[in-house]
């Protein structure tokens, strides 16, 4: 039986290990600032904070036209 065309070399896997632990990171740091709760309420503080700024501009706006 010859080596087969899908093979994969230490080195390609090694990268592959590499590529795959560093997305999982990524995630996982994603997540850890989601249920973190100074995160979450900053988060929460800055779409209000948005959310005010858009109305105001709208308002803004209307007493121009």
């Amino acid at each position: 039986m010859g080596p087969s065309s899908h093979a994969v070399t230490s080195d390609q896997l090694k990268r592959d290990i590499a590529a795959t632990r560093a997305r999982l990171g990524a995630d996982l740091d994603a997540l850890v600032g989601k249920i973190n709760p100074a995160t979450a309420a900053r988060d929460r503080g800055a779409r209000v904070r948005d959310t005010a700024t858009r109305a105001l501009e709208r308002v803004t706006r209307r007493r121009r036209a």
